[in-house]
């Protein structure tokens, strides 16, 4: 009985302990769901805290920039203000209102000034060598209202200057604001010139020129005109002049003093300025060859610029620039090279390879329009009959005569320096192989696989230059590949294409095969090109005439 009662006891307390465990797992349970809320929860909260600070982080950057713009509105709002006090003038590289294109020119700079009539501003465009002084009180009423004034540096335009003169400074087109009432005082223009002034009676040989510019017309011909006044000194390469009315302007020299403010009549001829130039040493080699060239230009900044920013063209046609020396012209006199040797010099032959003279016009000419600079080129090559008595360097000096130096020597010495590693080092320019499959009309074309040779090619080009201009090859489609092969550039392009210049198709598809013949006696590459594009024209007569090329390359070539 007793055992009884007390298993019962058990099963109940057993009982009991079951149903609290029951109650306690339930409690953990709710522990651990509620613990993973808070967790669910806190992870939800640290996400919205990340996402909270970014958003603040952006605001910060966007308050921050929008500062910083109300800033710069500000200064420039003040700098506004400060034009009617201050005596400087606000410029800038851009072009606004006061633009004018002109077609097929080089612009070498431009700026425009933004001033007003309450005080006194200048503009400054030194690529061209051009200041601009704006005095207070240029016309009434003197008010705070802003106005523009601007210039524009511009190369290789239809010049036409007055008879016995020549360019000698950079042509800048200068404008002012359309809404500017007449001018009540003149605006004094400065321009840099090359002209050397020994004496101050000297200066009457210069002149300052202006040409009109007809609205819708910026093609030219700009025919030029000799202006009144000016002043030259020779203590200062710039020429100053006031003037109440804009257009092109420019200065040039003549060949006899210019005097008299009407018509300019002309005096005995005395002795007109030398003319400031510089001397640009350039070399090229080939495999089997070097080609030294002395090329000249007047010593002026726009100039030099024009070199720099071709000087993929120039390489191309040059070389590589290792040198370069300033001359003076004086008189009429041309820079000449002389002296070359009758013999080798170690081994080495030194000949002239186009004729070895340089006129002052020839200098004068790319100043304004020429597609590129006058230059003199000498071939050094290896004596092939004696190579054992070749030289691994050498070194020789040639005279030149007509020009004047800082130096006290009456002749100018051009030292040619040639070495067997840089011929070496060169890269040989073959002809591509190329063989076309042959329809059953067509023969299989020849082929060229020995480097170009330039003189060949140039001769070759010269004998078909008749047959090239008769193949039937569109004008405009020569001049597209002549560009993409940088044979000629944008401007020489527009020049050949254009069909409101006044000139026949003919006569400037004459100027484009000139450029091609002249490129071909440099470059022997340039042929390579011409068959190419003969090719891509693919006429039964392109194709004659490449076939009848080659022929006579490889025919020239053997003798």
């Amino acid at each position: 009985m007793m055992l009884t009662e007390e298993k019962s006891e058990l099963e109940e307390k057993n009982e009991n302990s079951t149903e609290e465990n029951e109650k306690l797992k339930a409690k953990v349970v709710d522990s651990e769901t509620y613990i993973a809320t808070l967790t669910e929860e806190k992870t939800l909260t640290n996400e919205e805290n990340e996402k909270l600070k970014a958003q603040v982080s952006d605001k910060d950057m966007l308050i921050a920039k929008l500062m910083k713009k109300e800033s710069q509105l500000k200064e420039e709002l003040q700098s506004m203000k400060d034009i009617s006090t201050d005596t400087k003038s606000i410029q800038c590289d851009y072009w606004t209102k006061a633009e004018l294109p002109f077609d097929g020119m080089v612009t070498l700079g431009k700026k425009v000034c933004l001033y007003n009539a309450n005080s006194s501003h200048e503009l400054v465009l030194d690529e061209c060598g051009l200041t601009l002084s704006l005095p207070d009180g240029l016309f009434s009423p003197a008010d705070s209202t802003v106005y523009e004034a601007a210039a524009q540096g511009l190369w290789g335009g239809d010049f036409e200057f007055p008879g016995g003169t020549h360019l000698i400074s950079s042509v800048c087109y200068i404008s002012v604001s359309p809404t500017v009432p007449q001018l009540d005082k003149p605006v004094t223009v400065e321009l840099v010139h090359c002209a050397h002034l020994s004496s101050e009676s000297q200066s009457e040989y210069l002149s300052f020129v202006k040409a009109e510019v007809q609205a819708g017309r910026q093609c030219g011909p700009f025919k030029f005109e000799l202006l009144p006044g000016g002043s030259f000194s020779p203590e200062s390469q710039t020429g100053t002049i006031e003037l109440k009315s804009f257009s092109l302007v420019a200065i040039v020299m003549g060949v006899a003093a210019l005097v008299g403010v009407a018509g300019y009549a002309v005096r005995a001829f005395t002795r007109a300025p030398a003319m400031k130039c510089l001397a640009l040493i350039y070399k090229k080699c080939f495999t089997d060859k070097a080609m030294m060239s002395l090329a000249a230009i007047q010593n002026m900044g726009h100039l030099k610029k024009l070199i720099k920013e071709d000087s993929i063209g120039i390489e191309t046609l040059l070389g590589t620039q290792i040198s370069s020396f300033h001359f003076q012209f004086s008189d009429d006199k041309s820079l000449e090279v002389k002296d070359f040797p009758l013999d080798t010099i170690d081994g080495w032959k030194i000949s002239p390879f186009n004729p070895p003279l340089i006129s002052k016009n020839n200098v004068v000419d790319y100043s304004s329009s020429s597609a590129e600079p006058p230059y003199i080129q000498v071939s050094v090559k290896p004596d092939q009959s004696k190579t054992e008595l070749v030289a691994d360097e050498m070194s020789h000096a040639l005279s030149i005569d007509g020009i004047q130096t800082s130096s006290d020597a009456s002749t100018v010495q051009w030292n040619i320096e040639v070495s067997k590693n840089e011929l070496l080092s060169a890269t040989p320019s073959p002809i591509i192989r190329t063989v076309v499959t042959a329809t059953a009309t067509e023969s299989v074309r020849a082929e060229i696989i020995a480097p170009v040779m330039p003189e060949v090619a140039y001769r070759v080009m010269s004998e078909c230059i008749s047959a090239f201009k008769h193949c039937g090859i569109d004008l405009h489609f020569l001049a597209e590949k002549l560009l993409e092969k940088k044979i000629i550039n944008n401007r020489q392009k527009k020049k050949t294409t254009d069909e409101h210049s006044g000139r026949t198709t003919d006569q400037r598809m004459d100027q484009l095969l000139d450029i091609i013949k002249d490129s071909v006696q440099q470059e022997g590459k340039v042929f390579e090109y011409i068959l190419e594009i003969l090719k891509d024209e693919d006429t039964i007569l392109a194709n004659k005439l490449y076939d009848d090329m080659i022929n006579k390359y490889e025919q020239y070539k053997s003798l």
